[in-house]
């Protein structure tokens, strides 16, 4: 799955069914994207922003997509580890307030 891209000069992400610029990213997107990551057990390809035959044109969107570069490359490379830590502060929360787990709000 792409989710980041670079394409003629602009810098591409993933929203919905189509890639739009990243200059237009929201809050929202971005959180899409994260889940996405972490809950994507197969490949997922961000294009790197260095790479010698892409390049961004536009500076602002450059910087823009070097920054979510960064931060979902970093999570798609530790994605067990930082899954590891959050099924084990939910296992810790549940245990503090006597949860037993999701079926329990379900009720």
């Amino acid at each position: 799955m792409i989710l980041l891209k670079i394409d003629e000069g602009k810098g591409l992400y993933l929203k919905g069914n189509e890639f739009v610029s990243i200059a237009s990213i929201e809050p929202d997107d971005l959180v899409t994207l994260i889940e996405t990551i972490a809950k994507t057990e197969g490949s997922i390809r961000l294009d790197a922003y260095n790479n010698c035959d892409k390049q961004i044109v536009n500076p602002i969107e450059k910087t823009i997509y070097e920054e979510v570069f960064k931060v979902l490359n970093d999570l798609y490379t530790h994605r067990d580890d930082y899954v590891a830590k959050c099924a084990e502060k939910l296992d810790e929360l549940e245990k503090k307030y006597g949860l037993e787990g999701p079926s329990q709000l379900d009720d």
